[in-house]
């Protein structure tokens, strides 16, 4: 009976050893390593046979490795936002290679890399979008054309004098990351709504850095792709080095004897060794890494928007209309009483300003400033009875109304300060951007209000009336009309100018003061066109820029020939310009 058992016993296990053999015939007949899933049927069957023989003996049997499963949409997302990043990072330092077509001559600025960027930016969003099955809808395309007339703009006039290039730039970011969003259904609200601003903030931090090493993780699966055994990777690496160290020895030898033997080969080991001892440079790493760290931003930025957690808000916290209404009425009293001081008090700024106790640009300015902090706050509470309390009663409403009354006022006031400003001093590019935001704001509290009584996005309306009217203000040649208005604004309203000798040096007589020479200046630093000089309209006086016209002034000459620009000061000022010196002894 036992002799029975022990030979059961071996025939099983040459079984098993034939099955093992059959299994390995088999392997090496067929081609097992072309395709994904014949690597793992085969790697899994032979794990299986090893459990089985290793059971039997009870060693610990090593997990196998599972092949990584090749992201092909991520490795091109990956080359697309890298090429991207690299313009991105050249349109900020441009390299050593692109300042020198520059140095020829060749158009190569700020514009048209901006464009390309944004180019590569609108086709890697296209391309993972249709991967993951997001097509552009409706509202997604007039985001796009916003998107893409920004960066026309930049493309054609970001070299012209035109201070609006700066806001623009910034409107081209929000514009592409709101679009990516939107294309990748990743808003809170699923709409142009209050949440807006949070939307873009978490596009343009939240998402990108949490997702920060995404493009990393795609570069191993891309290295494990490639090479599919780390064992076997590891074992050809070694084998490598192995043959390269032993080949130093006998180089170390061979290589004096053929530069003794050979001048031309001599000279060009020196060439090549010279070129490695004095090449170094650490910009291209430099431009390298930067490159890094803007494409893994941008790649966390699309992975997380198409791959990312549902974040729309499904369940609202309802609070009290009571207690909303309540809260309200604090304000609309506070904002009352704010109000009729405000009204209380134009007279005395008006009697103020003429006194020359008060500037016009600080009463303008603290106007404006104020009503910065009032929209916001009233906006947010806007913002928060609409969430909080969809379906607003009528006293709710008729609260809300009286706040965006009140809001309406004071943008009103604040105009009137401004306007006050401009008919002083005519016009410059933050009187007219302040004025068209504030233009923006009365539309967007007065939609605000309409909304409450018909159901609408008032806040849509308004962004897109916001978006389409800033860019037209950015097409339209501000610089062109905005002189074509003061030259005819200041013509009936300058002011002859009279020069008088003070000895060793010529003084100018303005509005009763008298100006004494300081130091020259860059015309650039002129302000607001004040005068002329004694029936010269060449010979003009203008504003020093971020100064009062009671204590510094400018006076420019065009002749035709020469432009000859001064800077003068009243006679009684002690404090000087911060990195400005006068030239004459007698007036420091």
């Amino acid at each position: 009976m036992e002799e029975k058992e022990i030979f059961e016993a071996e025939t099983v296990g040459e079984g098993t050893e034939k099955v093992g053999n059959t299994e390995t015939e088999n392997c090496e007949t067929e081609n097992c390593g072309t395709e994904i899933h014949e690597v793992e049927n085969h790697e899994t069957e032979s794990h299986e046979t090893e459990n089985e023989e290793n059971g039997e003996t009870g060693k610990a049997v090593p997990k196998p490795s599972v092949p990584a499963v090749p992201q092909k949409t991520e490795w091109l997302l990956a080359a697309l936002l890298f090429l991207a990043a690299y313009v991105y990072y050249n349109c900020m330092i441009p390299s050593p290679w692109l300042e020198k077509l520059m140095e020829q001559g060749v158009r190569v600025n700020y514009g048209i890399l901006m464009s390309i960027f944004t180019l590569l930016f609108i086709i890697a969003a296209l391309y993972y979008g249709n991967k993951k099955g997001r097509k552009p809808g409706k509202e997604s395309w007039l985001y796009l054309v916003l998107t893409a007339a920004a960066a026309l703009w930049i493309l054609i006039f970001i070299n012209s004098v035109q201070p609006i290039g700066f806001y623009v730039v910034f409107f081209l970011h929000g514009a592409a990351v709101y679009w990516l969003a939107v294309l990748a259904g990743k808003r809170r609200g699923n709409a142009l709504d209050e949440w807006a601003i949070s939307d873009l903030g978490r596009g343009l931090f939240s998402i990108p850095f949490s997702n920060y090493g995404k493009l990393l993780s795609t570069a191993g699966n891309l290295g494990q792709c490639l090479v599919r055994s780390k064992r076997e990777n590891s074992k050809k690496f070694s084998q490598i080095l192995l043959g390269v160290g032993l080949s130093l020895p006998v180089l170390c030898i061979v290589l004096p004897l053929l530069v003794s033997a050979d001048r031309g080969f001599a000279r060009v080991i020196f060439n090549i060794l010279d070129s490695f001892a004095g090449g170094f440079s650490f910009r291209p790493w430099a431009d390298l890494t930067m490159t890094l760290l803007i494409a893994m931003y941008l790649f966390g930025m699309f992975f997380g928007m198409f791959n990312g957690p549902d974040v729309t808000q499904k369940k609202r916290t309802a609070f009290s209309q009571v207690v909303m209404v309540s809260f309200l009425m604090v304000f609309v009293a506070v904002y009352c009483l704010f109000f009729a001081v405000k009204v209380a008090g134009i007279s005395g700024a008006m009697e103020q300003i003429e006194a020359g106790t008060l500037w016009t640009s600080t009463y303008a300015r603290d106007g404006f400033f104020e009503l910065c902090w009032i929209a916001a706050i009233n906006f947010l509470m806007f913002s928060l009875v609409k969430w909080y309390s969809p379906r607003a009663a009528r006293l709710m409403k008729i609260t809300l109304s009286l706040l965006g009354v009140q809001t309406l006022a004071f943008i009103c006031l604040a105009f009137s300060r401004m306007g006050l400003y401009i008919s002083t001093y005519g016009l410059t590019f933050k009187r007219v951007f302040t004025c068209w935001f504030m233009g923006i704001l009365f539309i967007t509290f007065g939609l605000l209000m309409a909304e409450l009584w018909k159901k609408f996005n008032g806040l849509r309306v308004a962004v897109m009336i916001g978006a389409v009217s800033f860019l037209a203000l950015a097409y339209s040649d501000m610089p062109a009309w905005m002189t074509a208005y003061n030259t005819s604004f200041q013509a009936g309203r300058a002011v002859e100018c009279q020069k008088v000798s003070g000895g060793d040096y010529m003084s100018i007589l303005y509005e009763g003061r008298e100006y004494v020479p300081f130091c020259a200046i860059d015309p650039r630093c002129r302000g607001d066109y004040l005068g002329y000089m004694e029936e010269d309209e060449d010979d003009r006086v203008y504003e020093f820029e971020g100064y009062s016209g009671q204590e510094w002034i400018i006076n420019y000459l065009d002749s035709g020939l020469m432009n000859d620009c001064m800077l003068y000061k009243e006679i009684s000022v002690t404090e000087s310009p911060e990195g400005l010196s006068s030239e004459y002894e007698w007036n420091q």
